[in-house]
């Protein structure tokens, strides 16, 4: 199991470490885009030096919420809260303008990349995604040139599910002005750990073998010569994985 929001308060923090020091968890998503993520990363950093077995520590990437950009000029700007990341209305305004710029959206990514590394001594192991992330294709793109930039090309990846449309006007605007399908057809998606929308409906255990690991809370996707049991085509062969 992974705890996510690591960095984003005191008390969350405490509770993470409570239940890593339990064998309740077993490893945590950081949030680096905290304004309290410096002092949340040094002590994180202090437990894992002394802790018998030492948690998976990953990074989870932020495009909204209450937190300050890491990167000068970013934009979208929050209309509501100035200085804070856009809201996903805020994503979507610039989004039907054409103006969500990927390169925009990398330099926040690496911003967040770097300073979970400043501050942890460490590079992540995994990688979270924010739902808002697969929304937007400029973002999604923004994921696969920061992965590029600091050589994790292997980086595991943990891919929230997206809901489905509500009504054929969300249909129309997440396919054609969000186009938030694009976001399947990224490298990474391939290695993405996928959560599974019913547990009780699984494929056997021995399908889910990946790097010598047996994967029970998390899916991963098959590797590339594994596919052979999927419709080549990323989208649909998403919708056979999540009929399994």
């Amino acid at each position: 199991m992974c705890a996510l929001d690591f960095g984003l308060a005191q008390g969350i923090d405490a509770a993470i470490i409570q239940l890593v020091r339990a064998g309740k968890i077993g490893s945590i998503a950081c949030l680096p885009v905290s304004d309290l993520w410096p002092k949340s990363a040094s002590g994180l950093h202090a437990y894992l030096k002394t802790a018998p077995k030492r948690p998976i520590v990953g990074l989870c990437l932020a495009i909204t919420g209450p937190f300050s950009p890491l990167s000068t000029g970013f934009a979208p700007e929050n209309r509501d809260q100035q200085g804070y990341l856009p809201r996903r209305t805020d994503l979507a305004r610039a989004a039907r303008r054409f103006e969500l710029d990927e390169r925009t959206l990398e330099a926040e990514f690496r911003a967040q990349f770097r300073r979970f590394t400043a501050h942890l001594g460490s590079s992540p192991h995994f990688l979270v995604l924010q739902p808002e992330i697969l929304y937007f294709a400029a973002a999604a793109r923004a994921v696969t040139g920061t992965l590029a930039k600091f050589d994790a090309a292997t980086l595991p990846v943990i891919c929230p599910l997206l809901p489905q449309a509500n009504g054929w006007k969300d249909k129309l605007e997440k396919r054609h002005i969000w186009r938030a399908n694009d976001h399947m057809r990224e490298p990474w998606v391939r290695r993405a750990l996928m959560e599974p929308p019913n547990a009780e409906r699984l494929p056997p255990k021995n399908s889910w073998l990946q790097d010598g690991k047996i994967w029970t809370a998390i899916r991963p996707a098959l590797p590339d010569e594994r596919l052979s049991r999927f419709d080549p085509d990323p989208l649909f062969r998403v919708k056979q994985m999540g009929w399994l």
